[in-house]
């Protein structure tokens, strides 16, 4: 999310961020209710390969919406997995207000 080549400000990186984070944890929780609808649709009679499907069409959807969207905002490279202090393995950018250099005081 570099604009034109340009660094992201820290406070705006941390709260870029913060909205990657809640959309990928929204992705994981609809993921995770998907599944306990569709489990108890197979066990009420669904053919086995109809409810393998639709798991694995709503496992597909969330690696979907997760694989391009869960990006460092300050170089685009993937991150790897959250953690309360986050800074990005590639361009080490700090992700998260706790984090040395993450802005803190910018928010």
């Amino acid at each position: 999310m570099t604009v034109g080549g340009a660094a992201v400000e820290p406070h705006e990186r941390v709260q870029a961020y913060e909205r990657l984070l809640f959309r990928r944890n929204a992705a994981a929780w609809t993921t995770i209710i998907a599944a306990f609808v569709v489990l108890p649709l197979a066990a009420r009679g669904w053919d086995p390969r109809v409810a393998g499907l639709v798991a694995l069409g709503i496992f597909g959807a969330y690696i979907w919406f997760i694989w391009p969207h869960w990006r460092c905002p300050q170089c685009g490279h993937p991150l790897g997995r959250p953690a309360r202090i986050m800074r990005c393995a590639w361009c080490g950018a700090p992700l998260t207000p706790d984090t040395p250099g993450g802005g803190a005081s910018g928010r």
